[in-house]
């Protein structure tokens, strides 16, 4: 997913970009099992 924003200011704007997702693995059934993987937010 991708959020914009911008903030204007007096002569020129800031912008802002954040993009989040998650991560999908398939494994194979007689590998070990898969572990969740934590969700990183980065700013």
């Amino acid at each position: 997913m991708e959020d914009r924003s911008t903030t204007w200011l007096l002569l020129f704007s800031v912008p802002k970009l954040v993009v989040t997702g998650d991560v999908v693995e398939f494994g194979d059934e007689h590998n070990a099992p898969v572990l969740p993987v934590q969700n990183v937010t980065s700013q």
